[in-house]
């Protein structure tokens, strides 16, 4: 691959993360009907407790969180603290993954469509637990190189992207895909 880069192009993370999905469901590495504790099993008694991988990329997950932007009441700031894209405070969750394993479950999952941001933030787990591959490096290795891309990928970055044993619970492009492909 090039150094050099294409000018900037807003790919959602859900088109990347549900085409590595997708990838990795036809190679019959991961079940949609499994239950997402069985890939990430730090998310029992959490609002993704019972919920299944296709639940999560249909966005019907039972989450009490609500992804409301403009409310008086919204702790939609929250989440930004989480990403490292405010200052620390009192009450926060210090990593997005922390932040995730907080949510709880409001209802019985698969019944209305519920967005929530936190599901492709999820989304990126799932396949890493899978593979073993941190999700950039994965993405890599699954989509961007067969792919024949002809200039690397520069995704987002989130400072406050915990270690965890998938490597992954950041944004699906936690790191810079530039060493990568």
């Amino acid at each position: 691959m090039r150094a050099k880069h294409a000018p900037y192009r807003d790919v959602g993370q859900q088109v990347i993360t549900s085409l590595v999905i997708g990838i990795l469901v036809g190679n019959n590495q991961i079940d949609c009907a499994s239950p997402v504790t069985r890939y990430v099993p730090e998310l029992v008694g959490t609002a993704y407790d019972g919920a299944t991988i296709q639940h999560a990329l249909d966005m019907e997950v039972a989450n009490s969180w609500r992804e409301d932007y403009f409310s008086d009441t919204t702790e939609f700031w929250r989440l930004d603290v989480a990403c490292g894209w405010l200052a620390s405070r009192e009450g926060a969750a210090s990593t997005l993954f922390e932040f995730i394993c907080q949510s709880q479950r409001d209802g019985e999952h698969g019944r209305e469509i519920q967005y929530s941001s936190l599901n492709p933030d999820l989304w990126a787990s799932s396949p890493s637990a899978v593979s073993g591959l941190r999700f950039p490096d994965l993405v890599s290795e699954v989509l961007w190189r067969p792919s024949g891309m002809e200039y690397d990928a520069t995704c987002l970055s989130i400072p406050a992207a915990p270690p965890s044993p998938m490597a992954a619970i950041a944004q699906p492009c936690a790191t810079s895909l530039e060493s990568g492909c």
